[in-house]
């Protein structure tokens, strides 16, 4: 079963660590108003659900629409605090590191449970 989690924001940014495709994850997540899981590891009192699988697939929210990417960049990378590891990531489309993303973005992290 597939299930999908949204991850970013200020607890991404804070101490989330790079996600790649492959890995195994363990994430609690809560369910907001619009129906979608949000990875969460502060907010403990209101958590929905948890998920335990591998990571399927990567997908960058821009402006409304997914592009696929290789990974998600740490939250120390994405604000500039990680000089081992850079915000770059390489969409499925091509293979070279053609986005740059800031600490605001959103990725939606296809779990294989």
């Amino acid at each position: 079963m597939i299930v999908e989690i949204e991850i970013g924001g200020w607890e991404h940014e804070c101490c989330g660590r790079q996600i790649a495709g492959n890995d195994l994850v363990d994430w609690a997540y809560l369910i907001d108003a619009n129906g979608v899981r949000q990875e969460t590891h502060h907010e403990t009192r209101a958590i929905t659900g948890r998920v335990r699988g591998r990571v399927a697939e990567i997908d960058l929210l821009v402006d409304g629409s997914r592009v696929g990417v290789d990974r998600v960049p740490s939250g120390a990378a994405l604000s500039g605090l990680d000089s081992a590891s850079d915000d770059a990531v390489v969409t499925r489309l091509s293979d070279s590191a053609d986005v740059t993303i800031s600490a605001e973005a959103r990725f939606v992290v296809a779990v294989e449970a």
